[in-house]
């Protein structure tokens, strides 16, 4: 079933319904016009679908799109379950990251955003067993659907469900923290390193990890550690450390990213089923803090692995991280 609907200026602001078989106005309507409300002021949004238990119930897109396509369906799939496909693969990979992540002891994971030099796929969690997978086929409409879709998810867990709001992706409007000079972090590095290098590096590192966002940095060339740092010693973390201490935490995040090429693999199948490649950037978002991977551009093994424990620093976290990727490129390495 196919409904049109939306606003009538303008074609980017019209969107239509796929329904599936199953759909009853009054178990999936008020998810429905909440994704519509979200799909007519984000207009580089693809698209939107609901999912419970991993069954597709509806799917929002723009108003005369083309379809996904529909390889590695059947012959007598609806389009509702062939808009609903990448969503469904990209669930299998969240079942995965979950697996790893909960060894971390922060919480289950409420937001995926993976990122390419296209576009992009967002993850978010509604409750158990119930989520929202969207997608931009815009390189510049990734931020816009990001923050929509968070702000979509708590709008249904408040308005609909009952419950809290989770703040997927952080508070944005929080102010980063000014560091007050060089921070007393751990830090450690490859000794076969250029000590020219390592100085950059850990000067860098001092100046942006720290007790309060960015909590943990580590730098990979060619799959190999080159250098990481914490402020997990720092007692105004130690809160966030009560099941699992600070060397553990050091250990799991770098078997994340012993993980990292299965977890790229993995990713593979939603992203090429949209015609999106080639990851930059993932987020994976927890309910104390996020995990956060951004590519150097120099090949898969090449990338910085960043976390938060603050769920409130989310998004002040990831921009310190960037700027520690703006300092990486600056050493040269």
């Amino acid at each position: 079933m196919t409904e049109q609907t939306g606003l009538d200026e303008s074609a980017r602001t019209r969107a239509e319904l796929l329904k599936a078989d199953h759909w009853t106005d009054d178990a999936y309507d008020e998810f429905a016009q909440r994704c519509l409300a979200t799909a007519r002021k984000t207009p580089l949004f693809r698209g939107i679908a609901h999912f419970s238990n991993n069954i597709v119930d509806f799917a929002v897109r723009p108003a005369g799109a083309p379809p996904f396509p529909a390889a590695g369906g059947l012959p007598w799939d609806e389009e509702v379950e062939t808009e609903g496909r990448p969503g469904r693969q990209l669930l299998r990979c969240v079942g995965d990251f979950s697996t790893t992540l909960d060894r971390l002891e922060s919480g289950y994971l409420m937001r995926v955003l993976a990122v390419t030099t296209g576009g992009a796929m967002h993850y978010g969690r509604l409750k158990r067993g119930q989520h929202l997978v969207s997608v931009t086929l815009a390189d510049d409409g990734v931020d816009a659907l990001d923050w929509m879709m968070n702000d979509t998810v708590a709008d249904i867990r408040e308005a609909v469900l009952h419950q809290p709001d989770e703040h997927l992706g952080g508070d944005k409007n929080r102010p980063a923290r000014a560091l007050d000079g060089p921070q007393d972090i751990n830090f450690e590095a490859d000794r076969t390193a250029d000590q020219a290098l390592v100085s950059a590096l850990r000067r860098d590192w001092r100046s942006l990890v720290n007790r309060h966002d960015l909590q943990y940095a580590a730098y990979y060339r060619d799959w190999a550690l080159v250098c990481a740092g914490d402020a997990l010693g720092d007692r105004l973390i130690s809160p966030h450390l009560v099941s699992v201490v600070a060397a553990a935490k050091r250990a799991m995040y770098h078997d994340i990213a012993f993980r990292l090429r299965t977890t790229v693999a993995s990713l593979a199948e939603p992203l090429q089923s949209i015609g999106l490649s080639g990851l930059t950037r993932l987020v994976l978002d927890v309910q104390e803090g996020a995990v956060y991977i951004h590519w150097l551009g120099g090949g898969e093994g090449d990338f910085v692995l960043g976390v938060t424990l603050d769920q409130f620093e989310v998004a002040n976290a990831e921009n310190r991280l960037r700027e520690l990727v703006r300092g990486i490129a600056a050493a040269g390495s």
